[in-house]
């Protein structure tokens, strides 16, 4: 339907129509940045994200008793089905 709706916008060169139930317009969307070569991007162009390693915190805290900045649960049942 919205396709419909843009395509009769445009073929009748109406950038809106205003209706007693809604206005219909037609907008531009800004222009998106599409990445092609991650590894190619400059350093300022780059976020470095800082990201938990459950992994290791959880081999830390078994083999040291704790980790500083994380803990773990105390753990829960749940059940099982296995379907055949």
């Amino acid at each position: 339907m919205r396709s419909m709706i843009h395509r009769l916008l445009q073929d009748s060169n109406q950038r809106k129509v205003e209706l007693p139930e809604a206005t219909i317009s037609l907008r531009m969307v800004p222009p998106k940045v599409i990445v092609l070569a991650e590894d190619e991007l400059p350093d300022d162009c780059v976020k470095i994200r800082r990201e938990a390693d459950k992994k290791a915190i959880k081999a830390r805290i078994e083999k040291e008793g704790g980790c500083t900045g994380a803990t773990l649960t105390n753990g829960y049942e749940t059940i099982s089905i296995r379907y055949t």
